[in-house]
């Protein structure tokens, strides 16, 4: 209990015991006067029994004072208190007073304990119920009291029925888009299978080539609507990063044929749990995109490291490297920097960064002190 608490009861306390200290002392005040009244009206009838009467206030004889009931007992004033002040009347008062406060102290201290308590479980209970409200899981009022505060709870109960509704709302226009952007797709894809079969079929290897880019990047849109509507089913396996390299090299060999570039893959039995398959996809975006801003005759490492933490994955290239005003925008959808190609959507590398986030990783990219631009893939291992 803190000092700011004590106040209230302490207060309280010293109030009543000098309010009833001051009822004490006034009652006796009130009975020392009665009785000198008396006394006064009995000198007065009596002046030659004055030395007897006034002897016998000041030492009373408990032969005489029993006398003396018997006699007022015959008037109908039965034996009582003697009135007579003595120190120990006032003691007694005032330790009465005393005690009566400390008690009512007591019971109030306790009752704003109890009050601090209850308030205290309402506010546990209420935080208890936002953390479940920010898991998602949004159910009605933890329970119905009047209080303190239930204003808030109120106005609390209220916000989050606003934000499920808006939630709920948000997944469905979420869903609807990707079942759309899924059927556009579909549509898609069967013409463009048609022309790039023609294509092959009459030697038109440029209606093919763009043929076969449309395609990939109808694929790329789609991927990201189904990302943003939580429809991407990532598989949970074990991914050899090895073979993974391997498979992203061989999905982006024909572009790096007759480019004089190098790409150097790393020799390694690490691994990660993910989806491969879509890991592929994300690795070999970050290579083309390595590949289109390093010069003939370059160089592309890809690196690995894998640790308790984390397993990564480092691609270096030794090209320009990326303006510093890209740096912050590089992963933004459709963001196209002062080094992108003409024919760049600027779709892939913010693809690439769905992907790994979706496998409980990063993705970051930095320019590295030696000139180039470096990409780093974190997958971090669960538990």
């Amino acid at each position: 209990m803190t000092k700011r608490d004590t106040i209230l009861p302490v207060a309280i306390t010293v109030i009543l015991m000098g309010m009833l200290s001051l009822w004490h002392l006034t009652s006796m005040g009130q009975a020392e006067a009665m009785f000198t009244d008396r006394a006064a009206a009995i000198l007065a009838m009596l002046p030659e029994q004055e030395d007897a009467v006034i002897s016998a206030l000041k030492e009373p004889d408990e032969t005489l004072v029993q006398h003396g009931y018997e006699l007022l007992s015959q008037y109908g004033y039965p034996q009582g208190k003697s009135v007579l002040l003595r120190g120990r009347d006032y003691r007694s008062g005032l330790l009465l007073a005393a005690a009566f406060s400390l008690c009512a102290g007591l019971a109030v201290m306790l009752f704003s304990h109890r009050q601090r308590l209850r308030q205290r479980e309402r506010i546990v209970s209420l935080t208890e119920y936002l953390g479940q409200v920010n898991s998602g899981n949004y159910r009605l009022r933890p329970e119905a009291r009047e209080d303190l505060l239930s204003p808030l709870e109120d106005e609390l109960y209220k916000t989050i029925v606003l934000l499920r509704e808006g939630r709920e709302q948000a997944t469905a226009a979420r869903q609807s888009l990707a079942d759309n952007l899924a059927d556009i797709a579909h549509q898609l894809k069967t013409p463009l299978s048609s022309i790039m079969l023609l294509a092959d079929m009459q030697g038109a290897n440029q209606i093919s080539a763009q043929a076969e880019k449309m395609s990939g990047l109808v694929s790329s849109l789609l991927a990201l609507s189904r990302i943003d509507a939580g429809t991407l089913v990532m598989e949970q396996k074990q991914v050899d990063v090895g073979e993974l390299c391997q498979c992203a090299a061989d999905a982006v060999s024909p572009l790096f044929a007759a480019s004089g570039i190098q790409l150097r893959l790393p020799e390694t039995d690490a691994t990660y749990t993910g989806d491969l398959e879509w890991s592929i996809q994300a690795l070999a975006n970050i290579l083309k995109n390595c590949y289109e801003h390093t010069p003939g005759g370059g160089e592309i490492t890809v690196s690995c490291e894998e640790n308790p933490l984390f397993t990564a994955i480092c691609i270096e290239d030794n090209g320009p490297g990326i303006p510093a005003e890209d740096l912050p925008c590089l992963f933004e959808r459709f963001y196209r920097g002062k080094q992108a190609k003409k024919d760049s959507v600027g779709i892939g590398l913010s693809l690439s960064k769905a992907l790994v986030e979706a496998q409980n990783g990063t993705l970051t990219a930095e320019n590295r002190a030696e000139g180039g631009a470096r990409f780093l893939l974190k997958f971090f291992h669960a538990g």
